[in-house]
């Protein structure tokens, strides 16, 4: 966020400034049995998160900013713990063929009843799981397009863990260019660096993937890339490949993406390095009144690139909220998480099941 500031002040609004403040209050409660994420037991939930948003933006730039720190209460555990979150961006074009972007997600939590609510597992302490990216664009001409990206993501424990939970960070640099082929059809060649980083060990990987994105129909769109990559450690360097497909549709009302990749992953919170396989598909119904989510998805995992036992597992989540009032929504959700038990590790099923309250005079 420090560089999406730095870009606001380089580039000086040229015309009146806009400005918007929102605030949303949510309200939870349901049943989880796994809230340790670690197979030891269930409780029954109760959250309360403050969501406050801003905005800003003119003619050449725009910036963003939400933080929502969320208050959780464990019935069984008679305890209390804190989940905060904290998200920026800002974009500014300071002429029509330049375009610069950055972003930045930070989460922190005190306790480990916390980092389970967003799928992390941990013995105790406070943790900071955090992404960042910074993004150029250049249009030299009018079919072509140069962009160049550094992001920074991953998992910092803040205080020591005796268990398998460990610091897991990566840092890559993109260089991709693309050429617009006719109205329908971009193709795109892009080169990514990555440093895997941990307490034990840093690693890389570099990779080549050349792809294309096709409009199918005005709503409708495709994104496929594959390509050689290579994994460098201790022992050596392993070629493998990298691939990515992505489709998306969006109505008036309902929208839909399915996803698929094989990539290199830092898996939260485990340290290391993983090669992973998934799909996942995501569709939303939006009407004036009613704003309904699902999300499943699947996932194969090996525990490092070099590794053959591969983990599976699945998950799925719905929810729905209807408007009962100028600014009242209320609704529920599921969700259920299934890893399935290998040589290498243990089965672990979560099911929560949640009733919640949104006091907001925009949607929730």
């Amino acid at each position: 966020m420090i560089v999406g500031v730095a870009l606001l002040a380089a580039f000086p609004a040229r015309a009146a400034v806009q400005t918007r403040l929102r605030a949303a209050w949510l309200a939870g409660a349901g049943a989880d049995d796994n809230v340790l994420f670690d197979g030891r037991g269930g409780d029954a939930v109760g959250r309360t998160t403050l969501r406050l948003e801003g905005r800003a933006h003119d003619r050449l730039w725009s910036a963003q900013l939400l933080a929502a720190p969320t208050l959780l209460g464990f019935a069984q555990a008679q305890r209390f713990a804190l989940l905060g979150e904290l998200r920026g961006s800002a974009r500014a074009r300071p002429d029509r063929h330049v375009l610069l972007a950055t972003s930045l997600r930070l989460r922190a939590a005190d306790d480990p009843l916390a980092l389970a609510q967003i799928g992390l597992m941990a013995s105790h302490g406070r943790t900071l799981a955090f992404r960042a990216e910074a993004h150029a664009q250049v249009r030299p001409s009018r079919p072509w397009t140069l962009d160049g990206a550094l992001r920074l993501e991953g998992v910092r424990f803040l205080e020591p863990q005796p268990t398998l939970a460990r610091d897991g960070e990566s840092v890559g640099m993109a260089l991709r260019a693309g050429r617009r082929l006719d109205r329908t059809l971009r193709i795109d060649s892009e080169v990514l660096g990555r440093l895997f980083l941990t307490r034990t060990a840093t690693t890389a990987g570099l990779g080549w993937t050349p792809g294309l994105r096709w409009r199918l129909a005005r709503r409708t769109f495709v994104e496929a890339a594959a390509g050689p990559q290579f994994y460098r450690d201790d022992t050596g360097t392993l070629p493998g490949w990298t691939g990515r497909v992505r489709a998306q549709w969006a109505g008036r009302a309902l929208a839909a993406e399915l996803t698929a990749a094989h990539d290199l992953t830092v898996p939260a919170g485990r340290g290391g390095v993983s090669a992973t396989d998934f799909a996942e598909a995501v569709g939303r119904w939006a009407t004036p009144d009613v704003e309904a989510r699902l999300r499943l998805g699947a996932y194969f995992s090996r525990s490092s690139p070099r590794a053959d036992a591969v983990v599976p597992g699945a998950g799925g989540e719905a929810a729905m909220l209807v408007r009962v009032a100028p600014s009242v929504w209320v609704g529920g959700s599921v969700l259920r998480f299934e890893r399935l038990a290998t040589a290498a590790e243990p089965s672990l099923v979560r099911n929560a099941v949640y009733a919640w309250f949104a006091f907001t005079g925009d949607r929730p």
